[in-house]
């Protein structure tokens, strides 16, 4: 039986951890271990079972992909001029009835060249659209980032 310790750590590094999934499963535990331990200790990682957590993530990171095994979802980033703003396009294909389903979030520009510190950006909503042609989503990202001042 899972510990709550163990759960508690699937619902505190959710995007942390599928990110660490879906780019690098073969370093998942090893990535998710070392993340986990800057925040809280070597001894806090010691109750957890990172194999139930790595079993946990490996199935959200499935459903990112299609029935076919390619990634039906992409993201796109840009920044402000200035890289004040940064902004963060999800285009997910066949999605709430549109072909093209497009959120997209801001957020301030974190001043850090660790990969870790990017991963804990926080995004807010910005704007939400459908598209029935990737063209359309071209053209509208060319006139968000047009946009930024």
């Amino acid at each position: 039986m899972t510990n709550s310790k163990t759960y508690s750590v699937c619902d505190a590094y959710k995007r942390e951890f599928t990110f660490f999934a879906l780019v690098s499963p073969d370093s998942f535990i090893k990535l998710s271990k070392e993340l986990f331990i800057e925040n809280h200790g070597k001894s806090e990682a010691e109750g957890i079972d990172w194999n139930f957590v790595h079993g946990y993530f490996k199935g959200i990171a499935r459903e990112q992909y299609d029935t076919e095994g390619t990634q039906n979802m992409i993201d796109i980033h840009f920044s402000s001029d200035d890289y004040k703003t940064n902004y963060k396009a999800e285009v997910t294909e066949d999605y709430e009835g549109d072909k093209f389903h497009v959120v997209v979030f801001e957020s301030e520009h974190l001043n850090s060249d660790k990969v870790l510190d990017q991963l804990r950006v926080q995004y807010d909503h910005y704007d939400t659209q459908g598209f029935d042609s990737i063209e359309k989503v071209y053209d509208y990202i060319k006139s968000i980032a047009s946009k930024v001042p």
